[in-house]
């Protein structure tokens, strides 16, 4: 009886420590917008978030993944999407704090490395148009310089999903930027510029 019981226990055990297998949930992203697909489906074979120990990335929650995508939200207007099949982690920030995205809603993108800061974006910053953005950390410094020759109407929310990861491969293999640069507060040095919810 003893043995039975023992048997039972273990078995138990090792099936309440087992880790959920990942499936392809084959969910296909026509538009940044069809995020929401990922949301609404609600799969989540890996619910974990490497927040670094930095406060505001312990504010992001895992809303879905599978074995192409994870996605993730933060506290205010931004989604995290690691794209596994092409190597990307992205930060998708809209004007609004709604889980929904539509496709005529302008957002910014920003492209994380892999401790989640920014390394580029497609943002307004302090333009009127959209430009390219790269950010560049030196000495507890953060440098942002402009691509001078951004096309001006660059709208990540109307192209196609893969149009848009061309365009970060392309950002990503070197475009030249300009001499001149911006400065941001030294607390981004550290924290991550798209978890302030600014566009």
């Amino acid at each position: 009886m003893r043995k039975i019981l023992a048997l039972v226990l273990i078995s138990f055990v090792s099936c309440t420590d087992s880790k959920e297998e990942c499936t392809n949930q084959k969910i296909k992203l026509d538009h940044l917008a069809d995020i929401t697909k990922l949301a609404g489906n609600g799969y989540k074979c890996d619910t974990t978030f490497q927040d670094f120990g930095n406060s505001r990335l312990k504010k992001c929650r895992v809303l879905f993944s599978d074995t192409n995508y994870k996605l993730a939200i933060d506290s205010y207007k931004c989604h995290v999407l690691f794209d596994k099949k092409n190597d990307l982690i992205i930060a998708i920030m809209r004007p609004f704090a709604s889980v929904k995205i539509i496709q005529s809603t302008p957002i910014s993108l920003y492209i994380l490395d892999e401790k989640l800061m920014p390394e580029f974006s497609i943002s307004k910053f302090s333009e009127k148009n959209y430009q390219i953005w790269k950010y560049v950390y030196k000495d507890g410094e953060v440098h942002i310089h402009k691509a001078p020759d951004t096309v001006e109407e660059l709208d990540v929310s109307k192209l196609r999903y893969e149009q848009v990861v061309q365009l970060v491969h392309k950002i990503k293999g070197g475009i030249a930027y300009e001499d001149k640069w911006y400065s941001l507060d030294e607390y981004f040095y550290n924290s991550p510029y798209w978890t302030e919810g600014i566009f």
